[in-house]
This record gives C-alpha cells, sequence and structure tokens, in this order.
C-alpha cells in the first residue's frame, strides 16, 4: 500500500469548528488566552533506496507527504547517499548526506540551496546525523567517523567543538 494511491494514513475522528469545552467555551480558550495548536510536520520519504541498479528510472525518490498523507511533490533522487531527513521551522526540508553535504528543498521538492559541513566530515564521513530545533532556529548535528561531533544552522557559519560532548542529548 502506497501512501500517494488514495490510501488514507490516518482519520480525524474530532468535530472540526463546534467542538466546545465545559461551560460552552471553545475548547483551548479560557481566561482570554489565544488557542494554541501544535503543527503536525510534513512527511518526507525516499522510496526504494536500496536498488542496486544504474539505470535512471531505478533512481530512488524523494516524496514529500502532508500530515494527512497527500502526495505533494516528488523527484528522482539524484545526489549522494542520504543519511538524515529532517524539517526546519519554516517547513523546508534538510536532506543531509554522508558526505557532509545538506541539501534543503522546499514543501514542492524544488531545490533552494545546499551547504558542506567542512572537509573533517568529508573526509571521515557521517555515522549518524540529527535535526534540532532551538530558539534561535534549526540546526543539524551530526557524528563522523572519527567519532566527534560538528553542528550547523540551517546556513554557515558552522564548526566541531574542540572537545566532544558524551552523547546526542548534550549536543
Amino acid at each position: 500500500m502506497g501512501l500517494g494511491s488514495g490510501h488514507r494514513v490516518c482519520s480525524q475522528p474530532w468535530v472540526l469548528g463546534g467542538s466546545r469545552g465545559s461551560r460552552g467555551r471553545p475548547w483551548g480558550r479560557g481566561l482570554g488566552h489565544p488557542v494554541a495548536s501544535r503543527r503536525v510536520p510534513p512527511a518526507a520519504l525516499l522510496k526504494n533506496n536500496g536498488r542496486k541498479e544504474k539505470s535512471p528510472s531505478a533512481r530512488p525518490l524523494l516524496e514529500i507527504y502532508s500530515a494527512s498523507g497527500l502526495l505533494l511533490a516528488g523527484i528522482p533522487w539524484k545526489s549522494g547517499r542520504l543519511v538524515q531527513l529532517g524539517w526546519t521551522a519554516s517547513e523546508d526540508l534538510l536532506c543531509i548526506q554522508e558526505d557532509g553535504t545538506v541539501l534543503i528543498y522546499n514543501l514542492f521538492c524544488e531545490f533552494k540551496r545546499h551547504f558542506s559541513m567542512g572537509n573533517e566530515v568529508l573526509q571521515n564521513h557521517v555515522l549518524e546525523a540529527k535535526v534540532f530545533h532551538t530558539e534561535y532556529g534549526t540546526g543539524a548535528a551530526i557524528l563522523t567517523g572519527a567519532h566527534r561531533f560538528c553542528w550547523a544552522p540551517t546556513a554557515p557559519p558552522h564548526g566541531c567543538p574542540s572537545s566532544p560532548p558524551h552523547g546526542w542529548p548534550l549536543a
């Protein structure tokens, strides 16, 4: 079953618009505070990444789906081996490759820009990567083959610390 073939990913059993909490007030509104909601990010998927064939039609496909499972866009993946996919706060897709290149696409698979994590990462490759969010923006943290951590915001400058942290929570 593929997501783009008309199958529903999830059902939404709640009633929109007419829901009321206790005392007849709309849910989430009390004491004059605005309603807050957490937005579900879109989903990105690289399909057929394990194929050994080299024909152009056998290339992996990068597909982006809405939170409700609708296919928004897709493109053949023509770049290097992906280690991690993640979303920025502004809904740009970060594609972190094994060589330390970070490619940035919008919701419709349109290329925006790229940057490199540097020569150290290029020489030692990416073992693992995480996309993180802070009050200052979104960034990428990676663990190199030399067991060093490097990080970058979604735009340079970036770098590797002189002494590595002891794990992902500290990175």
